[in-house]
């Protein structure tokens, strides 16, 4: 009778017995790829270096709990394909906000052939929407989880694909270099100085050409990038785990 009672006790933990007993090998396999976890790193503390001085506490909890959030796009049991899927959202969402940026910039450089008070008028108002919408944390959530899925995304889809279709992420990489690139360093810097700006000044908004410019520039290369999505997202090979 002990002996029964203790066999029923036990039965329950066999598969756990057993997941204990899997090899090595097959444990890793459940983990992202090395090269994977290190680009994770690096961007962690790569804007944590770079941002640390604009940051409240509020922002590096963000910026933290971003880059969580993502580790499941660096689980193997994402497929190229998924990625291509993930594209979808983000691309309207990016597409959505600067559409919505578009707004101010017009104002701003429509102004600027006006009379002086029109032109102040125009930037106050823009002055008075930036700082809004870069101070609130769901817009800056967003923009991260954007940034972090297209990035890493990216690499993801390039380390699992075939020779094949190799050749089309670095495509979709070199969209993602000059578009978000140029983003960077033209608006986000911009955004920046707006952001921790305390008053109103109009040489914020000097030169904001530059950041239209940059916004079109993001534009065409979404559209440019959409095709390739489409032409990987088909493919055969795109489903598979990994090569």
């Amino acid at each position: 009778m002990a002996h029964g009672r203790w066999h029923d006790l036990l039965t329950p933990l066999v598969p756990m017995q057993r997941r204990a007993r899997m090899p090595a090998s097959d444990l890793r396999a459940q983990f992202p790829e090395p090269h994977l976890m290190i680009a994770w790193f690096c961007s962690l503390f790569g804007m944590l270096i770079w941002l640390h001085a604009e940051m409240s506490a509020t922002d590096s909890a963000l910026l933290v709990g971003g880059h969580v959030c993502c580790l499941p796009l660096l689980s193997q049991s994402v497929t190229p394909q998924v990625v291509t899927w993930l594209a979808g959202p983000v691309y309207g969402t990016i597409v959505g906000l600067q559409v919505l940026d578009c707004c101010f910039d017009l104002l701003i450089l429509r102004s600027r052939g006006g009379p002086d008070n029109a032109a102040l008028e125009a930037a106050k108002l823009a002055f008075q929407y930036y700082h809004l919408v870069l101070n609130a944390a769901h817009v800056n959530a967003v923009l991260l989880c954007i940034i972090l899925v297209a990035s890493l995304g990216s690499l993801v889809g390039f380390s699992r694909s075939s020779p094949a279709l190799r050749h089309k992420w670095l495509m979709l990489g070199l969209c993602m270099v000059i578009g978000t690139g140029g983003y960077l360093v033209c608006v986000v810097t911009r955004y920046l100085k707006i952001r921790s700006a305390k008053d109103f000044s109009m040489e914020l908004f000097e030169g904001w050409e530059v950041v239209f410019a940059a916004r079109i520039n993001l534009f065409i290369c979404v559209a440019v990038s959409w095709p390739l999505l489409f032409i990987i997202a088909k493919h055969p090979d795109a489903t598979r785990k990994k090569y």
